[in-house]
């Protein structure tokens, strides 16, 4: 966990403020990583970026449910103090928040979601677009014969290229980038090229 006082010390004593990108995976199991373990192959770019970073093994959600475990990230505190409990719950304007904290310090904030289930509007995360210039969502709950692609979730791909196109339009001062994908969550349609690793139910994800 870490504390907004922390951080805003380290932010205001850098003198070239670093990038910062939270990427962050909804429903993904642990055991499906090759870096933490599994030999199944299915994680193969994430398992290159583990060889150039710090793996943390005994890393714990707050909750099973994707807005609580985002607030506890997003704020550094457990559920009974940022207030969300549950889908649809509003984040309290009164809690620090990483992308509310690093904005008052010059970064540049945006904020590119998967899924309607973090999108502030239309979804279930209200007041988590708080501290973001840019918050890129715009989900709606799936009509009658409604594509789930076409209202409530997007490919990661797509959100990915929301995300890269911000990132170059960034000049003159440091960002927070915040990318979910979760197009893990069912019903699971992987690319052509995947497809295979998922026929059977050993190395199909929950």
């Amino acid at each position: 966990m870490w504390s907004s006082s922390c951080l805003s010390a380290l932010a205001a004593a850098a003198a070239d403020p670093p990038n910062v990108i939270l990427i962050t995976l909804d429903t993904v199991r642990a055991d499906r990583m090759g870096f933490l373990g599994s030999k199944l192959g299915l994680t193969p770019q994430l398992d290159a970026l583990a060889t150039q970073g710090v793996i943390f093994d005994h890393a714990y959600s707050q909750a099973p449910i994707t807005p609580v475990s985002h607030a506890s990230i997003l704020t550094g505190t457990f559920p009974q103090y940022h207030g969300i409990r549950n889908f649809g719950d509003r984040l309290p304007p009164t809690v620090p928040f990483l992308p509310d904290i690093l904005h008052a310090r010059g970064y540049h904030t945006g904020a590119f979601v998967g899924s309607i289930i973090l999108d502030p509007k239309n979804g279930f995360a209200s007041g988590f677009e708080r501290g973001f210039d840019v918050y890129n969502a715009g989900f709606h709950r799936q009509k009658n014969g409604e594509r789930r692609e076409a209202s409530m979730q997007r490919r990661g791909e797509v959100t990915l290229g929301f995300a890269l196109e911000w990132i170059g339009q960034q000049k003159g001062g440091p960002f927070f980038l915040w990318f979910i994908s979760g197009t893990r969550t069912t019903p699971i349609t992987p690319p052509n090229r995947s497809a295979a690793a998922f026929q059977t139910p050993r190395t199909t994800p929950a």
